[in-house]
């Protein structure tokens, strides 16, 4: 299925990564990680979860339902069209600062309505997919599930350097890549 727009096939691949893309960075929101650590701690805590779940991804879907039928926003293809200046701009200098970091030199972040809904449904499945997985396997391992979250975060604090560096190398390198076949073609 492709989420893209009407054109050619690497115009619809190209659209898809940067659909896919886009919620994947969105998942990846340590916010959702420290709401997975507090709803854990509580003593009901699958109620917890799965009011912030119907609450969270309630307002997301509305929002992003309200771009497909009323503002027809269409943000994707908006971002694809942004000049190869600004993801030069942007790129270079966040890929020298993931390069400062991984060193340690820096101490220290148009479609058918039908398939849009959709799209959005699968962006807020995906962008919730942080606390999706720690509901879904809290009802079958409630122990084993907040021991994993509590060892998670424990790694995920004693390597922040590493995967900020990571992070910014990587966001930076595909901007710089991008802004030069956009500036070359």
């Amino acid at each position: 299925m492709a989420f893209g727009g009407d054109g050619d096939d690497a115009g619809a691949a190209a659209m898809n990564a940067a659909f896919f893309g886009l919620a994947v960075l969105a998942a990846l929101n340590p916010k959702l990680f420290a709401v997975d650590l507090l709803l854990i701690e509580n003593a009901r805590a699958r109620l917890m979860f799965a009011c912030f779940l119907l609450g969270g991804m309630g307002v997301s879907l509305a929002i992003g339902l309200l771009d497909v039928f009323v503002l027809h926003a269409d943000a994707v293809k908006t971002q694809g069209s942004v000049s190869a200046g600004l993801d030069m701009a942007l790129g270079v200098p966040l890929l020298a600062i993931g390069v400062l970091v991984w060193t340690g030199r820096l101490h220290g972040r148009r479609r058918a309505h039908a398939v849009q809904a959709l799209a959005v449904v699968v962006f807020v499945i995906i962008e919730f997919s942080l606390v999706i997985i720690p509901f879904a396997f809290l009802a079958f391992r409630p122990e084993g599930t907040k021991a994993r979250l509590q060892h998670t975060q424990e790694w995920l604090m004693g390597h922040a350097r590493q995967l900020m560096a990571f992070v910014a190398v990587f966001v930076g390198a595909y901007m710089v890549i991008t802004g030069l076949v956009r500036l070359l073609t």
